[in-house]
């Protein structure tokens, strides 16, 4: 009987311990779960970037060539008008001023890729740390997967124990009702008329072996 109370306390304390690392697990596995969730934003952001950096590399590029073509334009009117030097002059001015247009862009444009190629290091660098905390946390998850199926096996190795048990508690019970029964029936009294005392008053004496 103290045997199965001890089994019985362990396996409370067993439950107890087994429930504690399934919350941790629920605990970790949420978690996770926002970890791949913020990953997945900042990925998502990330390539918005790139197609917003995209888009405008492609227009600066469709700019070049508008700007190349009119350079082009203004090249054949100069060599056109030559023989006068005002117009020529006028059309160096406005090449020169769509010259220096062309690199204020290029150098305005250059300075919004460094600064998107810098973001894009950062949010590089913050999945990095993402991913290794998700490393991290698989490993807590393996552990504590590892833990539970230890404390099964040790629930199911106390199940089988008892189980295997039954028999000898039930035959150990059975004979601790029979020694009080028998205790019980010796403290009765029983009456005799011809006395008028009680077989427990009365001394009795052992019949002699023969």
């Amino acid at each position: 009987m103290l045997e199965n109370f001890e089994l019985s306390k362990k396996t409370v304390k067993l439950k107890e311990e087994l429930d504690k690392i399934t919350d941790c697990y629920t605990k970790v596995q949420k978690e996770k779960l926002l970890l791949e969730i913020e990953y997945q934003k900042e990925l998502d952001r990330w390539e918005n970037t790139t197609n917003h950096l995209k888009k405008i590399i492609n227009d600066l590029d469709s700019e070049k060539k508008h700007l190349e073509a009119e350079l082009e334009k203004l090249k054949k009117v100069s060599e056109k008008c030559n023989h006068n030097d005002c117009s020529v002059v006028e059309l160096k001015y406005n090449l020169e001023r769509v010259s220096e247009n062309h690199k204020l862009e290029q150098k305005a444009a250059k300075e919004q890729m460094e600064k998107i190629l810098e973001e894009l290091g950062q949010m590089q660098h913050e999945k990095e740390e993402i991913l290794s905390e998700k490393l991290i946390y698989e490993e807590e998850i393996k552990k504590c997967k590892g833990q539970i199926k230890s404390l099964e096996n040790e629930l199911k190795s106390l199940k089988d124990s008892l189980e295997n048990n039954k028999e000898d508690i039930f035959l150990w019970c059975s004979e601790r009702t029979n020694r009080r029964n028998l205790i019980r029936n010796k403290q009765k009294r029983i009456y005799t008329p011809q006395s008028k005392l009680h077989l427990k008053d009365m001394v009795i004496r052992k019949p002699c072996n023969t």
